[in-house]
Formats: C-alpha cells, structure tokens, sequence
C-alpha cells in the first residue's frame, strides 16, 4: 500500500499512516487493519490501543475487533509485561491489567512499564519500584532509575550510577556517569567522558574508549567514534564507522546514512552491505511515540467543574470580561 508514515514491525503487526489515519500491515504488506484511527500503539501480547472520534482509548486485539475501552484517562500506553500504563489528564500513572481493570490505581508522579514483574514508580521526588499487585518491593529512594533487564537495574544515587538486584541489594555501586539497562549480557557505562561496556559483575568487558555508544541489538552495539560503526560482544569492528547517522540494530537491519549527496537513509545488514538503498527521509525507532495514544474522549463532568473554577475570576480557558 502506498503509505505516509510506517512504523517497525511489533508483534507481528506494523502501525502505519494514510491520509492522517492509523491502521496496521503484516509483514506481506497486506492491511489487517484499516487506517480509520486517530491515533494507536503498537501491538503488544495481542493487543493494542487505538484513539476513536470522541470515544476513550480502545483496546483492540490483531483482527481488529474491539475489547475494552478505558475511561478516566488521557493517555494508555502498550502492554508490556501483562499490564498496561496509564496516564489521567492530572499526570498520575497507575497500571491496568489484560482485561482493562484498573489494578494500581493512578497514584504516581510518574512510572515506567512492567519488566521482569516490576515496575518502577515515583513517589513525589525518588523513585523505587512495585509488584503486579501493587506492592512496594524496593523503597522510592533513588534520584533516577532504569528498568529490570536480566536481573539488575541502574540506580542514580548521589549522582553515580549503580546497578541493583530485585530484593534491592546493590550489587554494582555506584561510579557510573550514565548507565543502560542490561542488554545480551552487558550494560553499556560512560566514565571519564567515554563509554564502554560492563558485565553483570561490574567488570569492564569492554573498556571506555568510544564517544557514544548503545546497547547490544542482535549481538552489535552501535557506537561512535567521529563516525558510526558497529561492535560484537567482544568489543571487535565488525562495521567500520564510516556512517555520520546510524541505529541499533531492529532485527537483522539497522539504517544508516553514509553522507552521501542525496541526504536519504537506507538499511544496512549485519555485515555492513546495503539491503535497501537509501531512500528514506525520517525512520520511527521503537523508543519514539508508538508505545503511547491519546484519548479523543472530553468529559462532561471535568468540563463543569472547570467552568465553576473559573466562573469567580470572569475568566475561562484564557477569555476574560474584558477580551473578545
């Protein structure tokens, strides 16, 4: 089909764009979906969330047909881990399950999603981290932190990073400038103005030596160093940096752009050789906005009591007595 927008393949399903509207292809380009939404997640175990005219957020499964739809909320993120996030228009998160319920009710400044059965939490100023059940597990005591990947999480504490277990034990202390979350056995570290690489012990597997760098994708990490190259899991080139923009690795395909006069990314293998030619103006990652879609739905009920707010202060919504 002929497309504005594409985004990667999540779950089978690819979220696209035609005239405006979101819809979903599989992976022969066929729609299975059809572009009639306002907006949309990606799919994630089985579902996913579209925006309708006027309507709450709606649960969708991979035929399309409608499951649930969420109320009292502003934003609904994809599922991940059994649960998925919430946002209300008053910016607290909490967590719904598979079938829409609302089992953590929204009570934080702000979250991440569920991963490895825990997900973190803000309570005011610190962070920490819950069960499914909603269950503190690790005390709100951090300044930053990451999400549970093979085990360990990174911690910001005293302006250093470190990595933690899931009983809270701190396993790698804190000496980090910055930290990932654990990738294919490493987490990639900045100290002393470059990055390297540590394993789950906090020894160096790959020493500090690049000006940029990302987590493993597929067994390669990308990393720069004037220019964009690729690295195994031993710390060896295997892709010269030769590229002046480049991603991880989606797959067995990352884009690239290599500087050339035509100003288009294209894709590149895992050996380096072009797989598409460059031809692509913007490219979606998976961190982007495809995890999260809005409602279209105004209550009646938040409506009024704004009204009444106002009504004293002969102001509304930025209209005042003396405007017209």
């Amino acid at each position: 089909p002929s497309l504005n927008e594409a985004d990667h393949f999540s779950d089978g399903l690819a979220r696209v764009k035609q005239q405006g509207k979101v819809g979903y292809i599989n992976q022969k380009g066929k729609f299975v979906i059809p572009c009639e939404y306002l907006g949309g997640t990606e799919f994630n175990e089985g579902k996913a969330f579209v925006t309708i005219p006027e309507m709450c957020p709606t649960c969708i499964d991979k035929n399309g047909k409608k499951l649930f739809q969420v109320d009292s909320v502003e934003y609904v993120h994809a599922y991940s881990d059994g649960f998925a996030m919430i946002v209300t228009s008053t910016y607290l998160y909490g967590f719904i399950n598979d079938r829409g319920e609302k089992v953590i009710k929204p009570q934080y400044a702000n979250a991440h999603d569920f991963s490895e059965g825990l997900a973190a939490v803000k309570s005011v100023d610190k962070w920490g981290f819950i069960n499914g059940k909603g269950d503190v597990v690790i005390e709100p005591q951090y300044s930053n932190v990451g999400d549970f990947k093979e085990g360990l999480a990174f911690v910001l504490v005293n302006g250093q990073y470190g990595y933690i277990d899931k009983k809270g034990k701190m396993v790698i202390n804190p000496q980090f400038d910055k930290a990932a979350n654990f990738s294919e056995g490493l987490a990639c570290v900045k100290t002393g103005g470059s990055y390297g690489f540590i394993n789950s012990k906090g020894s160096y597997a790959i020493n500090p030596q690049f000006e940029e760098a990302e987590s493993f994708n597929g067994g390669l990490a990308l990393f720069e160093q004037g220019s964009c190259g690729y690295i195994n899991t031993k710390g060896k080139i295997v892709i010269n940096p030769t590229y002046r923009v480049a991603t991880s690795f989606l797959g067995d395909y990352a884009f690239a752009y290599d500087g050339s006069v035509s100003g288009k990314l294209g894709t590149i293998d895992k050996k380096g050789k072009d797989a598409i030619a460059p031809q692509f103006n913007d490219i979606t990652l998976p961190e982007d906005n495809i995890r999260v879609t809005r409602s279209n739905y105004y209550e009646a009920a938040a409506f009024i009591v704004k009204l009444f707010e106002n009504w004293n202060s002969n102001s509304f919504f930025g209209l005042n007595a003396n405007k017209t």
